[in-house]
């Protein structure tokens, strides 16, 4: 039995392996999976180094932000320009959204030479990632059998089949809220696998990351941490944004906490 798994194993990573040989190759394996690039794709302009894929047999499964990236390396999972693509496929998805209210991808997929990494779009720009290796795949029993879950038709049962209501936020500066029905997808059960932190881990964190945030909003030190992070989040008002405003700004209030996160995780990492 534990051989024949074993095998599955390496024949997954094997599949894996060629799947990540080129972008063309890369683009087969989305097919085989029951995804279609959109054609003809009026947003191609604004899309830029991405595509949309969708699933015309199984409509319900999460639309697709996908990107190519020819020189990522085996580290860059880990690395900065990972970080900057997941945050501006985050404000991609927003503007997409604001043309096409229907056809705003909800889960971002990004292929390279070394692994295939997903990571949701429609939580926020910081959302955990999600990654496969061939290495991976032949270790892990578990992450083989979510791999192979990596299909339209296993992906339509991640999220509800009704639509929630949306309930923008006035001071967000997310357009994508303001459009009528979103979908939400059960991120954590799917595509994570329920996998969760260590309890005394988590606690340490939450202890790290009051005393981060406590100096980030310093009334005292506001021009020389929490104004310079706005910038960086490309707030608008960085400037002249004060730690009082984050009490009635809830939007900004979340992505200074999630930065703060991002920050923590790469040092304790």
């Amino acid at each position: 039995m534990d051989a024949g798994r074993s095998d599955q194993r390496q024949r997954l990573a094997a599949e894996l392996t060629a799947a990540l040989a080129s972008e063309r190759a890369f683009q087969a394996w989305l097919a085989d999976r029951g995804y279609t690039a959109t054609p003809r794709d009026p947003l191609a302009d604004t899309l830029k180094l991405a595509q949309r894929w969708t699933s015309l047999d199984h409509p319900a499964a999460p639309r697709l932000l996908v990107f190519w990236q020819e020189d990522f390396t085996a580290v860059a999972a880990r690395g900065q320009r990972l970080r900057k693509l997941q945050h501006d496929a985050y404000h991609l998805r927003s503007r997409i959204a604001v043309m096409d209210a229907g056809g705003a991808p909800e889960l971002a997929v990004v292929g390279c030479r070394h692994f295939v990494l997903l990571f949701p779009l429609d939580t926020d720009p910081f959302a955990r990632r999600q990654r496969y290796t061939a290495d991976q795949i032949r270790e892990s029993a578990g992450l083989a059998q979510r791999y192979t879950g990596l299909t339209a038709q296993a992906m339509a049962r991640w999220g509800a089949s009704t639509p929630v209501e949306a309930t923008p936020d006035d001071s967000s500066d997310d357009w994508s809220g303001l459009f009528a029905a979103t979908r939400r997808f059960d991120w954590e059960a799917h595509l994570y696998g329920g996998a969760q932190l260590d309890q005394a881990f988590v606690a340490f964190i939450g202890q790290e990351r009051q005393r981060l945030l406590e100096a980030v909003l310093d009334p005292g030190r506001q021009d020389e941490v929490l104004r310079p992070m706005l910038r960086a989040l490309e707030v608008e008002d960085a400037g002249t944004v004060m730690s009082t405003d984050l009490l009635r700004r809830p939007a900004l209030r979340k992505r200074v906490i999630a930065a703060a996160d991002t920050v923590l995780l790469r040092l304790v990492l």
